[in-house]
């Protein structure tokens, strides 16, 4: 309650708009899943439908052009309109959703093209600090994204305060995992280069990206990026086991990266052929300790050996659809210094 006021309070929810509405339906979403956990099935139904109903509407409305998500502005409070633009913060309730796990909440394929078209017609090689307002965040020497940009360029009247800033890299960061999510690797990974190198120290501190004041909070989204980048994601098994999985959407045939749990942090390694077919895992805990009652990875192949150092470990392995399911006998734990290997085929 308390964040849909705050959006309130920023967007003004007069309209029927993209990013209130998508939370929104992403928490519906949520909601059932909460209320199956609890068994209460009728609360889950009630919620689904009332998800399903609004998605559907959300996705008729906003996606009249075919191409990029817009906002239905109230004829009778036409203020911080957004109309027909390309709002950059447009999806954060479907990339919410994503991070959460709890799925599309509208098609991917306009997803898709709507962080297409928003790229294309937001972004700028060069920044003209004449046509930023109110606030002028960067020069000729920064690349990246405005907040919105509209088909034929005029700003409409009553258009939202932010629009003709320079997008911070608070709204940059889930812009980019959205781009993850959706399989657009190359755009990702130029808003981020460009991202970072506003904030690479020489003319501000990587550790203060400003927004609307220094070390604002919302940058804390680029944290994201571990889990979106390595595919990681968990669920308990148990209070104490955890079920985790692992899919990189970059280098996935040599991939290495960060991985974070509620007990434990560490490094996820993997290479090999491109369906890992044969090859090579590995879990190296660097913090804490975990418990693993599964752990999934990316994989056609039909068998893994499990070691942790020279010890064997058991479990059962099965292959389905590309997805490689190791169950452990019984529940693995890993402390500081451990290392599970996973050799593949």
């Amino acid at each position: 309650t308390q964040y849909l006021c705050a959006l309130r309070s920023v967007y003004i929810l007069y309209a029927f708009l993209m990013i209130a509405t998508g939370y929104s339906n992403m928490f519906l979403r949520a909601a059932e899943e909460m209320a199956k956990l609890q068994g209460d099935t009728a609360s889950a139904k009630a919620y689904h439908d009332r998800f399903t109903s609004g998605s559907a509407q959300l996705d008729k409305l906003c996606f009249t052009n075919g191409k990029w998500y817009t906002q239905v502005v109230d004829p009778d409070h036409p203020i911080k309109v957004m109309s027909d633009g390309t709002f950059v913060d447009a999806l954060t309730g479907w990339w919410w959703g994503r991070a959460l796990g709890v799925g599309d909440i509208l098609p991917i394929e306009h997803v898709k093209s709507s962080l297409q078209y928003t790229f294309q017609q937001n972004h700028v090689k060069a920044f003209d600090p004449g046509l930023q307002s109110p606030r002028k965040f960067f020069d000729q020497r920064d690349a990246g994204m405005f907040i919105i940009r509209w088909p034929d360029g005029k700003v409409p009247k009553n258009a939202l305060l932010y629009s003709s800033e320079g997008a911070w890299t608070g709204l940059e960061y889930p812009f980019a995992e959205q781009c993850l999510y959706a399989g657009l690797n190359d755009i990702a990974l130029q808003v981020l280069t460009e991202a970072r190198e506003k904030y690479d120290g020489t003319r501000r501190s990587p550790w203060n990206e400003v927004e609307c004041g220094d070390h604002y909070s919302r940058q804390m989204a680029g944290f994201l990026l571990f889990e979106v980048a390595s595919g990681q994601s968990s669920s308990y098994a148990s209070p104490n086991t955890v079920n985790l999985s692992f899919a990189p959407r970059l280098q996935f045939t040599n991939y290495r990266g960060f991985f974070i749990l509620g007990s434990c942090w560490g490094q996820y390694i993997q290479s090999g052929d491109e369906q890992l077919s044969s090859g090579n895992a590995q879990l190296v805990v660097m913090g804490g300790q975990v418990s693993l009652a599964q752990l999934q990875l990316s994989s056609s192949a039909a068998k893994a050996t499990l070691t942790v150092g020279s010890a064997a470990v058991t479990a059962a392995v099965t292959q389905t659809s590309g997805v490689l399911t190791v169950k452990f006998n019984s529940p693995l734990s890993l402390k500081v210094g451990q290392v599970l290997n996973v050799k593949l085929g």
